[in-house]
């Protein structure tokens, strides 16, 4: 059953012969040691003395019998005679069926297990399940715990080899749950189980139960100091090719710096090869192109002084490697060195007879082929690949992707015949089965197989039958693409694993939305509510699932253990290396306390989002208007109380290069903003205009670029939305349907507001993101004593504004106003900062890692809504850690708003709050008054630039406000009269 096998006998042989009675023979206790220690042929002598020695009659004649069968079996089972073993097992198991003593249950399991070792040795894997499986009948409870757990796992690898999955796994499992019972650790078991099942899971491509199993594999095997570096050389590489595919960069250095702690020292020749190979595929995918050819050097001349023998045992991971670097240089269009080394691959994979690798090196060509328009070629090159799979089976995902590349080049050369039919053909082999129809594949076919590439093929087969509607305008072409890109949807949904976006899962989730925006578009469909739940599900669900973990842990915990919690991250995040230990320990003690009053029960992280569950949230007044940016054409969704409707707005390039330039301008209040806004109006709402005339407050979902643009300055013929709309902001819709469901619930204690304007010291080197060095802010200390006073609240000023009051404070207030420098950071965004007295940074990283739990935090600085705009994810700015540490709603600026004029509508801002208006028309109000009161700073570079985004409703009620008031006027009166009294008194 090979090394796992091989690994798996001294295993099962070390606990198998203990014998009741067997104190009457300590004969056979000796040989029982003596086969643990799997010497054979001592433990045969001892047998055959024993025999020789009794007498027929004699109660145990039988077993000892059997027992030297089975020694004589081993030694030839050692020898590599496993027909003669299989014989030797079976008269054994025939001699021991005349033993009257029923309590040999451990033995006979054993005798079983040797069986089928031997038949899966000798390559009759079919035999071997049918006596492991004859032999469970003999499992009860006086077998070893140890005999039968690995029984099981034994039988769940034969299982796998004959391609009987569903029965692997169901047998893996079971022996999982039964390690996890044993007293003693059984890492090394463990993970052997989760690894195997992982392998499992990886050949009917269910992905996200592979990823899991795979963490689990290494959980074990990590713990255990005696794990074969093999076996770790083997998982890291595996995680690392699962997290390169899935793109997550971070999880994949993680894994590639694993993989080369494990010392080459003692390696067998293959790890080192396995390792070279991982190592080029780790820097091809990281884009350390000199890093991977050098390691690719070391590696061909490594390979060139290998025996003819050692070439053939390694040659796969040499050919592995060289595919690597080919696609790297296809991607740089280096085409020369491409089809030089895809071509080196061909000729060595036909050298060692390598079929697999040399159909993947035929579909690398074919790449290159394709790049230059060489269709003939291309086909000619895919119908050697797919020949290869008549000699070897190379995997149906390799079959369906060849020919859905081929079919999409017959459609390039006009045969739209031929292409039908291979496209169908591929769906065929897709689906297991013959189909006329794409409608013919339904969810089932991939509820267990969903890795990324059954994704891919999925929207491969949607474009190409878009392709063939562009060229035939057949209306069935636009159903079949439309039926794709919806069943690429789901199938995405099942393989994304609900984390943070990167460029793959962005690329993905792109491409696939766009196609079914616009085959509804042709189709003049509307958008169904349940596909528009799959693709708010799909769509990046990392900040909303830490916004929620943090809304309820706050509802569950002490402020004092979240204080403790911030400050100890916080000095984590700035401390030296040799502290660092003692924080982390810190920190997960208090992570178990809160875990412990964790109400995660409540999570609605799996819940799906659908219309009715939005429409039920909106107010009559409010529309709700999601972009979607495509590689082609941007969408909007627009969805009301009673309705929702889709809408193909304009072509992306031409859109990203008009508000490129109109965001330039917003910024310089000598340039003339009208026409653009105007422009802009006219792509991005006129579409829907009709629908905007009915509601007063509009909720925009921003996408891609759109991040950009504050859409209260784009205008229609009249007037600038600011006049007549509430704009407000939303990170994604099921983070603003979280808001909706979850209102707001301060805590008693939680004072109204805290204002914090630092004190700079303008000799220090910061910088800020004008290129000055940091200066007082005149205007923003008296913005924040106005508001402070204006609600009585606590004044966090010059040296008390700092970074440990803040930390220290985090959860005392229901409002957070932060009037105070920033540092932008586009090229490191985690080390975008806030800037608190005596210059001290406090940036991403460490707002990540906070629990904050306020209600509004007012961002009174410059380019706080701004940062780097990550893919699927918005901008990776300071509002946004806001959101990530659980602020619930937060006011920021998109530029370098001017202090003065930010002061007037701050003040605004909040008088307006106090009067009880919801946070978008207090913002809407504000900026209307700052232009009627100047007329000469009408340019929106003076007031467009702030937005608010998140939960808008009211932050104070007029009443409780009013009541403060007379609460603090009979307060005023008793003072008074206590003073004339106090007076009169004194005189006397």
């Amino acid at each position: 059953m090979g090394k796992i096998s091989l690994l798996l006998l001294c295993l099962f042989v070390n606990s198998a012969f203990a014998i009741q009675n067997s104190a009457s023979y300590p004969a056979l206790k000796k040989m029982d040691s003596l086969v643990s220690e799997t010497s054979y042929k001592k433990a045969y002598d001892v047998v055959l003395e024993l025999l020789q020695k009794a007498s027929k009659n004699d109660a145990f004649y039988h077993l000892i019998q059997s027992k030297l069968f089975y020694c004589k079996g081993l030694l030839e089972e050692k020898k590599g005679e496993y027909g003669q073993a299989i014989d030797l097992y079976q008269k054994a198991q025939d001699a021991l069926s005349h033993h009257k003593n029923s309590a040999e249950a451990t033995y006979k399991v054993t005798l079983f297990s040797r069986q089928y070792h031997a038949l899966a040795y000798s390559g009759d894997w079919q035999a071997a399940l049918e006596k492991g499986t004859e032999g469970l009948v003999f499992m009860n409870a006086t077998v070893d715990k140890k005999v039968h757990t690995d029984y099981i796992y034994d039988l769940g690898y034969i299982n796998d080899r004959l391609s009987n999955y569903i029965e692997a796994i169901n047998l893996y499992q079971q022996s999982i749950v039964l390690y996890k019972t044993f007293e003693e650790e059984k890492n090394a078991d463990l993970g052997l189980a989760y690894n195997n099942l992982a392998t499992v899971y990886n050949k009917i491509g269910f992905f996200s139960e592979r990823l899991k199993s795979l963490e689990k594999a290494r959980f074990y095997w990590e713990k255990d100091n005696t794990t074969n570096p093999s076996w770790l050389i083997s998982l890291y590489g595996n995680m690392m090719k699962l997290y390169i595919e899935y793109g997550d960069a971070t999880k994949a250095k993680q894994l590639f710096t694993a993989l080369n702690k494990v010392s080459n020292e003692g390696l067998q020749i293959s790890n080192v090869f396995n390792k070279f190979r991982l190592n080029v595929m780790y820097y091809v995918f990281s884009n350390q192109s000199a890093k991977a050819e050098s390691e690719l050097v070391k590696y061909s001349a490594l390979f060139s002084t290998l025996s003819q023998k050692e070439k053939e045992q390694n040659i796969h991971f040499y050919l592995a490697a060289l595919l690597e670097m080919a696609d790297y240089y296809f991607q740089e269009e280096l085409d020369h060195q491409a089809l030089e080394t895809a071509t080196r691959a061909v000729n060595l994979a036909k050298t060692f007879q390598q079929s697999y690798y040399e159909m993947l090196a035929y579909t690398k060509q074919t790449k290159l082929a394709t790049a230059k328009k060489e269709y003939v070629t291309a086909i000619d090159l895919l119908d050697k690949a797919l020949a290869i799979n008549d000699q070897q089976p190379i995997g149906l995902v390799n079959v369906v992707n060849i020919l859905i590349k081929k079919g999409n080049l017959q459609a390039k050369q006009n045969r739209i015949t031929e292409a039908r039919e291979t496209i169908i053909k591929a769906l065929s082999v897709l689906a297991e089965k013959e189909i006329t129809s794409p409608e013919d594949i339904t969810i089932t076919t991939f509820e267990q197989q969903h890795s990324s590439y059954f994704v891919m093929a999925l929207k491969n087969s949607a474009t190409f039958y878009e392709y063939m509607y562009n060229q035939t305008h057949k209306k069935e072409d636009a159903k079949n693409a439309k039926y794709l890109y919806e069943m690429a949807a789901e199938v995405f949904g099942l393989y994304y694993q609900n984390g943070e976006y990167n460029t793959n899962l962005n690329s993905f989730n792109k491409e696939i939305n766009e196609g079914v925006y616009e085959m509804h578009s042709v189709l003049k469909q509307p958008l169904a509510p349940e596909i528009l739940a799959i693709i708010e599900a799909n769509n990046s669900q990392v900040l909303r699932n830490e916004f929620e973990r943090k809304h309820f842990q706050f509802l569950s915990t002490e402020d004092s253990l979240l204080a403790q919690r911030n400050l100890l991250q916080f000095q984590l995040k700035n401390s030296e290396k040799d502290s660092q230990k003692e924080l982390k320990k810190a920190i997960e003690e208090i992570d178990s306390a809160i875990a412990i009053k964790d109400p995660l029960m409540q999570s609605f992280y799996n819940e799906r989002i659908n219309l009715q569950n939005i429409q039920s949230h909106l107010t009559k007044d409010e529309l709700l208007v999601e972009y979607a940016v495509g590689n082609q054409r941007v969408f909007a969704i627009v969805i009301s109380k009673n309705n929702i409707q889709l809408f193909r707005l304009g072509e992306t390039d031409s859109l990203e290069a008009q508000l490129t330039s109109f965001y330039k301008k917003l910024q310089n209040p000598q340039k003339n903003t009208l026409s653009q806004a105007k422009q802009l109006y006219k792509q991005l709402m006129e579409p829907f205009q009709i629908e905007l005339k009915d509601y007063k407050t509009l909720t925009i979902i921003p996408d891609d670029f759109l991040h950009y643009l504050p859409f209260e300055v784009l205008e229609n013929e009249s007037n600038p939305l600011v006049n007549t709309h509430d704009i407000q902001y939303a990170n994604s819709v099921a983070l603003w349907y979280f808001l909706k469901k979850n209102v707001h619930q301060p805590k008693q204690h939680q004072d109204l507001l805290a204002a914090f304007a630092p004190q700079y010291d303008p000799k220090t080197d910061g910088i800020t993101s004008r290129g000055n060095r940091f200066k007082d802010i005149k205007a923003a200390k008296i913005e924040a004593e106005k508001i402070s006073a204006t609600f009585n609240g606590d004044l966090f000023l010059n040296r008390e504004a700092s970074v440990e009051n803040f930390i220290n404070h985090a959860s005392a207030y229901k409002i957070y106003h932060l009037a105070m420098h920033a540092v932008l950071n586009e090229e490191e965004h985690t080390q975008s900062s806030l800037v608190f007295h005596n210059n001290d940074y406090f940036n991403f990283s460490a707002l990540y890692s906070m629990y904050f739990p306020a209600d509004l935090v007012v961002l009174s600085a410059c380019n706080t809504g701004v940062g780097k705009l990550a893919a699927g994810e918005g901008f990776l700015s300071l509002s946004r850690a806001l959101t990530y540490s659980g602020v619930r709603s937060s006011v920021y600026s998109l530029w370098e708003v001017p202090d003065q004029e930010t002061s007037e509508i701050m003040v605004s801002f909040y008088h307006y709050l106090s009067e009880g208006e919801n946070k978008a028309t207090a913002l809407t109000n504000a900026k209307k008054d700052f232009i009627e009161k100047n007329p000469l700073k009408s340019h929106p570079y003076y007031w467009a630039g702030f937005v608010v985004n998140g939960d808008t409703t009211p932050s104070i009620t007029p009443t409780s406000h009013l009541s403060w008031y007379i609460f603090a006027g009979i307060i005023f009166i008793a003072a008074v009269l206590i003073n004339k009294r106090y007076r009169r008194t004194k005189s006397v």
